[in-house]
């Protein structure tokens, strides 16, 4: 009876000194020492709301670290895309960032450089689309790229070069109505000339 007695007692200190490290290891909230005394309090036959409470407690320290290491993550990948200046990295990079939790102020900066990058992008493609359209040399398609490149902000004196490229289209279709309205006059005059000879 007696050494029953005593396994009964010390089972029961167990059970309390498990217990108490467990609410430790919940107020301290770390994951491998939240582990150990689960591990502990289910060998000591800790009660079984103690235990859930703790295993609570497990997943959120868990969720934490989960969304700490996400952030991490987020703000590494921005600094880097943002460092590179690569466009394509950055809009990513920003898009995970807003959904990790990234703070505002490092928001706005990623944001107002992707704004500038993509600004860029569209300068460069609208310069592109000019310089295309002065080689072509029609007169909408220049009417169009010209557009397009002050809006996208175009520097100024590839814009002076293509307004001039377009007045010598228009230049050059105006002699071309010209010289045909003369031509078809010159042929009307010689019909009628015909006419006069025939008759």
């Amino acid at each position: 009876k007696a050494e029953a007695l005593l396994a009964e007692l010390q089972a029961e200190a167990a059970r309390k000194e498990a217990e108490a490290a467990l609410r430790r290891a919940m107020e301290a909230g770390a994951i491998l020492e939240l582990e150990a005394a689960i591990a502990a309090a289910e060998k000591a036959l800790v009660d079984g709301e103690v235990l859930a409470l703790a295993r609570q407690a497990l997943a959120e320290a868990r969720d934490k670290e989960d969304l700490s290491r996400a952030l991490s993550d987020a703000m590494a990948a921005l600094s880097s895309a943002m460092a590179k200046q690569n466009m394509e990295a950055l809009t990513v990079a920003v898009r995970h960032a807003a959904t990790a939790g990234v703070s505002e102020e490092q928001m706005w900066k990623a944001e107002a450089l992707l704004a500038e990058l993509q600004a860029e992008a569209a300068r460069k493609e609208a310069e592109a689309a000019l310089r295309r359209a002065m080689e072509a040399g029609a007169i909408l398609e220049l009417e169009a790229a010209i557009a397009a490149a002050e809006k996208a902000l175009v520097d100024g004196e590839v814009l002076a070069l293509a307004r001039q490229a377009l007045a010598e289209a228009r230049d050059k279709e105006d002699l071309s109505r010209a010289l045909s309205d003369a031509m078809a006059a010159l042929s009307s005059a010689m019909a009628k000339q015909n006419m006069e000879a025939l008759t």
